[in-house]
């Protein structure tokens, strides 16, 4: 595996654990999202890396995720994806703060995004040794 695409995995568990830490607090939840925003996207990044590709510096996961969807042929939740590059868009400005369509993203939403990256982080981690 390039340095390069080992990089971007480790920055991805650095984002990983950040998020798993934060999810502990209620209060934090926002935060936990936006970390698993950032796991996931560089991720994705590492794939686009791995294939000797110029990394687009873009932090929208739908697009991210097309890119990585044309390399491999795999396909992940769009539904997620859409949440939480909407968190991470959404927590750059103080009056929205993390929010959802009904508020703050909750423990519940934090687990699952957590639990997606870290399917995807093991998926991806398959991918690239292959």
């Amino acid at each position: 595996m390039k340095n390069k695409v080992k990089e971007w995995i480790e920055l991805a568990k650095i984002d990983l654990k950040a998020a798993q830490t934060l999810s502990r607090d209620v209060y934090l939840s926002p935060a936990a999202a936006f970390h698993a925003h950032q796991c996931v996207e560089k991720i994705f990044k590492a794939v686009i890396e791995s294939k000797d590709m110029s990394v687009p510096k873009a932090h929208d996961l739908i697009r991210l995720h097309q890119i990585v969807k044309n390399l491999t042929g795999f396909s992940y939740d769009e539904d997620i994806l859409y949440d939480l590059s909407r968190i991470y868009i959404d927590s750059r400005y103080p009056t929205m703060h993390g929010q959802m369509s009904y508020g703050r993203p909750e423990i519940s939403d934090t687990v699952e995004y957590i639990r997606f990256a870290e399917e995807l982080l093991s998926n991806i981690l398959q991918i690239l040794k292959n």
